[in-house]
């Protein structure tokens, strides 16, 4: 790979964020398919040259980065209601997502505040409300450190609300969304509007919400750190210890202008 964006010496490597420009600057188009809303992937757009609209919500909302949304698939009102309920009589923590807002029923919370700290969204506090009025929840996350527990949780959770999908995130986020809603779908769904092919887009994860995108797109890659689903879905794994944009472009990308690395 060469190019001024590239040529830097050992001491001094690039950062991903000159990666990403560089990448950008060859025509790229480069875009981010997140668990996150879509105000709190906005906050790194500064950092990343996003050349396509961002795929939020793990899936179950399509925006641009004016705003427009292209697809939004939210949870019905009547079911969101009966989840945030079963959560909450677990003693589970539990938020909502209404607007691009944050809903919590207690803003103080541990969970809240860490949250809050992770997103850089300040939460609406609903209190008892947020288990009394129905509204249609773009997704819903709970929260439980427990891995044991929270395995029996999605196995019960699963069987209650069949049309619903459960995934984990961070090994402690249970992310609740529409049947059929998923990082995969939504990206083949942009690409679709975009024109594009799945053999020309690259994907990258590292978690267990990422499985359908890796496995529905030819050239997927996960992360050194990801998670066992990750690995297993995805066709080429980052070795450990390598900046994970870096080796994509000299393994992938640009195989030619440098020597790649052996793939495991």
């Amino acid at each position: 790979m060469t190019g001024p964006y590239w040529m830097t010496t050992e001491s001094c490597p690039p950062t991903r964020e000159e990666l990403l420009r560089g990448l950008a600057e060859r025509g790229m188009r480069i875009t981010f398919v997140t668990g996150r809303m879509f105000r709190s992937a906005m906050r790194f757009a500064d950092r990343v040259p996003l050349g396509a609209p961002v795929v939020a919500y793990n899936g179950a909302m399509i925006v641009d980065q004016m705003g427009i949304t292209w697809y939004h698939d939210p949870i019905p009102a009547d079911t969101s209601l009966e989840v945030l309920r079963f959560f909450k009589s677990l003693g589970v923590y539990v938020q909502a997502y209404r607007d691009e807002e944050l809903l919590v029923e207690e803003a103080s919370s541990t969970r809240a505040r860490y949250y809050t700290e992770l997103s850089g969204v300040s939460p609406l506090e609903m209190g008892e409300a947020l288990f009394d009025e129905p509204f249609a929840s773009t997704k819903i996350l709970a929260v439980e450190e427990d891995s044991s527990r929270l395995g029996r949780i999605i196995k019960e959770a699963a069987s209650r609300f069949p049309d619903l999908e459960f995934y984990t995130s961070k090994g402690h986020f249970l992310e609740v969304m529409r049947r059929g809603v998923n990082k995969g779908s939504s990206l083949e769904m942009l690409c679709l509007l975009l024109g594009l092919q799945p053999q020309e887009v690259l994907v990258m994860g590292d978690g267990d919400n990422d499985r359908h995108m890796l496995s529905r797109f030819p050239t997927s890659v996960a992360v050194a750190s990801a998670s066992k689903g990750a690995k297993e879905a995805a066709r080429f794994h980052v070795p450990e210890g390598i900046d994970p944009v870096s080796w994509i472009a000299d393994n992938l990308l640009f195989p030619h202008d440098r020597c790649p690395l052996e793939v495991p």
